[in-house]
């Protein structure tokens, strides 16, 4: 394998590919950096659930081939300036410019080694959206703190329209560490600038998501599992509870009455309950069924009798979190199981947070009494 390239280009894809490509693998070859003289020069990573694969096509190939180098022997000799050739042959692989050369050993591969970084890199069948980087890129950021309480399995997200030009309705979840690895991709002002087409596709039966821009593709897996059905939920103006907030307000009695420091705990309980249409009240748990602080937080439209949203504690703080700065929250039920969303005002188009209810029946009845009880009294 032969081929000059510009060291700029070469260097921005070796640390693209880097940006996946694990220290510790529990197979050596995933270690590894792919490189490949074809068509155009690609380079591959891949931890197994992501992968990248940048393109450089304005490289000079003068002989063809692909080969593995360890991460660990790739960061040794890619900083060059200038234009640069790279050979490999014999075992070892080369970079040279005008002034330097650069040699360290190619990866002792098999052709079997190969088949994890070419199997998954093939462009998935059914478009979903085409839009700016830099949209998108927002989006994630925007939303990167609800995926981040479990990357791999997200129990809570954050929806935001996204400006773009749709082809296919379709709904699909990507792990919180999508954000981290394009953050450190999308550099240049180019690709900030530029467009991605977002794609879904199953490969052997494995959902894939694929993010591709002019000089790269970024694979990772579709999560599938016990998440919130989006084909289950209806329409905001199908809701028939709205629960009105002020956001200062409501955030004042989350930090007086309740302790976040330790999101597992299992009392602090936050719960929502109309009352004859007239508001709702932030209640806490202070033993598994009992209740000590009721507090009246919000108004409520569109229930004549007793409402009640079982939402835990640390969810409510990332709602006043997420809207910080916004003066009135709403929150939008259609039962006791559904799902709730929560927007800007009134406006059920703005930015949503959907979250899950807890569901329990035996707290949900003593919520109620103990509720019951204490306006009684």
């Amino acid at each position: 394998m032969k081929f000059t390239v510009d060291s700029v280009d070469f260097q921005s894809a070796i640390d693209k590919a880097l940006v996946i490509c694990p220290h510790k693998a529990p197979f050596a070859a995933l270690s590894c950096v792919y490189i490949s003289a074809e068509e155009d020069v690609t380079i591959i990573a891949t931890s197994l659930s992501r992968i990248v694969a940048i393109h450089i096509q304005d490289a000079e190939i003068i002989e063809r081939g692909k080969v593995l180098v360890s991460r660990d022997e790739i960061e040794k000799i890619y900083k060059l300036d200038g234009f640069v050739t790279v050979t490999a042959n014999n075992g070892i692989i080369t970079t040279k410019n005008a002034k330097k050369e650069r040699t360290v050993k190619l990866y002792d591969y098999e052709n079997d080694d190969f088949i994890i970084f070419e199997e998954n890199t093939v462009n998935l069948d059914l478009p979903i959206v085409r839009c700016e980087a830099s949209e998108f890129m927002a989006i994630l950021a925007a939303e990167k703190d609800f995926h981040s309480y479990d990357k791999s399995r997200p129990i809570y997200t954050a929806y935001r329209h996204m400006d773009g030009e749709y082809f296919n309705d379709q709904n699909v979840i990507m792990c919180g560490e999508v954000y981290d690895d394009l953050k450190k991709i999308v550099k240049t002002k180019v690709e900030k600038s530029g467009l991605f087409t977002i794609s879904y596709g199953k490969v052997r039966t494995k959902p894939l998501v694929q993010i591709s821009a002019d000089n790269f593709d970024y694979f990772c897996r579709a999560l599938e599992g016990n998440f919130l059905d989006l084909d289950k939920t209806v329409n905001m103006s199908e809701h028939f509870v709205r629960v009105s907030f002020e956001r200062d307000e409501i955030y004042s009695v989350m930090k007086e009455h309740f302790k976040y420091d330790d999101r597992d705990r299992p009392n602090g309980s936050y719960i929502i309950i109309g009352h004859d249409g007239k508001c709702a009240t932030a209640m806490r748990e202070a033993t598994y069924q009992s209740m000590d602080v009721f507090e009246p937080i919000g108004k409520v439209q569109g229930v004549d009798d007793e409402f009640v949203a079982h939402l835990q504690s640390n969810y409510m703080m990332q709602v006043c979190d997420f809207y910080k700065g916004e003066d009135g929250i709403t929150m939008w039920a259609k039962s006791l199981t559904s799902p709730v969303y929560f927007t800007v005002g009134d406006d059920s188009d703005s930015v949503a947070m959907l979250l899950p209810l807890r569901t329990d029946s035996e707290i949900r009845t003593s919520v109620i009494n103990d509720y019951r009880n204490f306006f009684a009294a």
